[in-house]
């Protein structure tokens, strides 16, 4: 159990939602191949997905369209809908741009690139669902400020965990990730106001010892104890709560693709 909820809580608990125009430049130079689920060799591989960006380039490995529509549009998994396969087949993309273009100006190119390479086509659409709304606690955020242009790093030590220029995206994408393993079916959302980036430390022993004690052996967490437990960490060393209310939440509907990308 201990390590179970190290593996989700100290990387997960470490998005204002952007459905831009995709008028942007296209890549330079870009390549889509798909990663056969039946090779052996993939293994280990199959099971991680993998995102790096650079100044100017793009490097995906293993990902599913899902995972790559996400990316390139700044959602969550819950905002992207279409057919089943979304999820199951795996890719490899590989794109170069002909300037050092940003993050932003990357994941629109993505979705021209994907557009293209699996004919594919979507609509956005709105959809009002009960989540839970992350917001400020009423002392405000107990974080200290980040450096804006900053990416994401994380330190571990035991229990604890040093987390450096995290976004507000950053975390509701993380508890996301957790929301399947934890059995809790709604999902998070963005609601602080909060902009740029940020640093905190984080201690889960008290997250590890509440729910080791409202379990025994083989049984999986009751949700609301975890979503107790999760509250008074988010409360106590964040300032930060989730509320659960109806929001509205936008979506991107995939109404068609390929699941074999055109030659390039």
């Amino acid at each position: 159990m201990r390590k179970t909820l190290l593996a989700a809580v100290l990387p997960l608990t470490l998005s204002c939602t952007a459905f831009g125009q995709t008028d942007s430049a296209e890549f330079e130079a870009a390549s889509i191949k798909p990663v056969s689920l039946s090779n052996p060799n993939n293994g280990e591989r199959i099971r991680r997905e993998s995102i790096t960006t650079d100044p100017g380039s793009l490097i995906m490995r293993n990902v599913s369209l899902k995972s790559a529509i996400q990316w390139a549009y700044n959602v969550q998994a819950f905002q992207v809908s279409g057919p089943g396969w979304l999820g199951d087949e795996r890719y490899d993309i590989v794109a170069k741009a002909a300037s050092n273009a940003s993050d932003p100006e990357l994941r629109k190119m993505l979705q021209i690139l994907l557009n293209g390479g699996f004919k594919m086509t979507v609509h956005r659409d709105t959809k009002e669902m009960q989540a839970y709304a992350l917001i400020v606690g009423k002392n405000g955020p107990k974080m200290t400020p980040g450096d804006p242009n900053g990416r994401m790093r994380v330190s571990e030590d035991g229990t604890k965990g040093m987390f450096t220029d995290v976004s507000m995206n950053d975390i509701v994408d993380l508890l996301n990730r957790a929301v399947p393993q934890f059995n809790i079916d709604q999902p998070v959302i963005d609601q602080t106001g909060l902009k740029g980036r940020y640093n905190f430390s984080l201690d889960v022993s008290s997250f590890i010892q509440t729910v080791s004690a409202a379990i025994g052996p083989g049984q999986r967490p009751d949700p609301d104890v975890l979503i107790n437990a999760v509250q008074n960490v988010l409360q106590s060393q964040l300032g930060l709560k989730a509320e659960s209310r109806k929001a509205p939440v936008d979506l991107i509907v995939v109404d068609r693709a390929d699941k074999i990308p055109a030659e390039n």
